[in-house]
């Protein structure tokens, strides 16, 4: 099996062979609307979900360049979106690295889906979610891998 990182830029020029495992780098503008989103919430929490407004159109617009539509009827997106959305609507209590770290992970598996199923439409697939497959310690901005 390899591995191959994939810039988000070169996914429709994309020739699937074998059994090769993908890693998305995610644009630049979906991670800067996502600290953005970061930053509004940490702010004004009650400007955040107008914020992720925004950031879902971005998330669109990636579909679109793709020539699909953004994966509406994927459970597994939408939960991401919603959990996503549970965290803005609460109220503020952890630090804003911990809330960098956690919409950070939503960011990259939202944009990681909208690949897999352009993916999809090409060959077939398997999702696999590193959260799954990788544990870290509890340094939410520079986690390390807990070999125990």
């Amino acid at each position: 099996m390899k591995i191959k990182y994939l810039e988000w830029s070169d996914l429709n020029k994309l020739e699937v062979s074998g059994s090769t495992v993908y890693s998305l780098l995610v644009p630049n503008d979906i991670l800067k609307a996502c600290e953005k989103l970061v930053n509004t919430y940490m702010r004004e929490q009650s400007s955040a979900l107008n914020q992720l407004t925004h950031f879902k159109q971005l998330l669109k617009d990636k579909a679109d360049a793709l020539n699909m539509p953004l994966p509406e009827e994927d459970a597994v997106f939408n939960d991401l979106l919603v959990e996503m959305e549970w965290i803005l609507e609460d109220e503020v209590h952890d630090t804003i690295d911990y809330i960098q770290a956690q919409l950070t992970v939503y960011t990259r598996l939202l944009t990681a889906r909208i690949a897999f199923n352009y993916m999809l439409q090409l060959t077939e697939c398997k999702w696999l979610d590193s959260r799954d497959l990788i544990l870290t310690n509890d340094n939410w901005v520079d986690a390390q891998i807990d070999a125990g």
